[in-house]
């Protein structure tokens, strides 16, 4: 009887390493999966000696052959798919947001120092080097960071833009 226990637990530690990769279990399928394998070499051992590590060498053999077949199926698992698809659309942003550098626009919201700005013919999110821009003033995007776009006053394209304090201490200067 230990040795069909034994041969079934080792066929169920395969199937709950397949398993842990196909479904979100957070480890509880890979615990299960150890404590089959634990509980398959016990049984073996019950029987002899020489039963007990036939049954560990296949179990330390077809753990590694699970993870790969686990793994293939991975692949084409709704989980991985909308990860790739999330990776994609992220790297079409950063492209885009790149090609902003160096463009004139907008302030919409107070920039105080993050708000809204229209640069072209779209709205974005941006924030300043740390300082005030009041709406309506013209910025220019000086780099991006990650998916932040960074801002600062453009004096050179229209009227300058305001401090916060409105002391004259030089914050806003011109994009160079």
């Amino acid at each position: 009887m230990a040795e069909f226990l034994s041969l079934f637990l080792m066929v169920l530690m395969v199937a709950f390493i397949v398993l842990e990769f196909i479904t979100p279990s957070m480890g509880l399928l890979s615990i299960l999966a150890f404590a089959a394998l634990a509980g398959s070499i016990f049984a073996a051992y019950r029987v002899s000696n020489y039963y007990g590590l036939t049954i560990a060498i296949l179990d330390l053999l077809l753990a590694p052959a699970a993870i790969a077949i686990g793994l293939r199926y991975l692949r084409s698992s709704r989980i991985a798919v909308t990860s790739e698809v999330t990776a994609g659309a992220q790297d079409e942003l950063a492209r885009r947001y790149a090609a902003l550098v160096g463009k004139n626009g907008t302030a919409l919201t107070p920039l105080r120092p993050a708000g809204t700005a229209r640069i072209g013919d779209d709205k974005y999110d941006v924030i300043t080097e740390g300082m005030h821009v009041d709406p309506g003033s013209p910025i220019r995007v000086v780099r991006v960071e990650g998916d932040k776009i960074v801002v600062r006053p453009d004096a050179l394209q229209g009227k300058p833009a305001q401090s916060g304090s409105g002391s004259g201490s030089g914050e806003n200067r011109p994009a160079s």
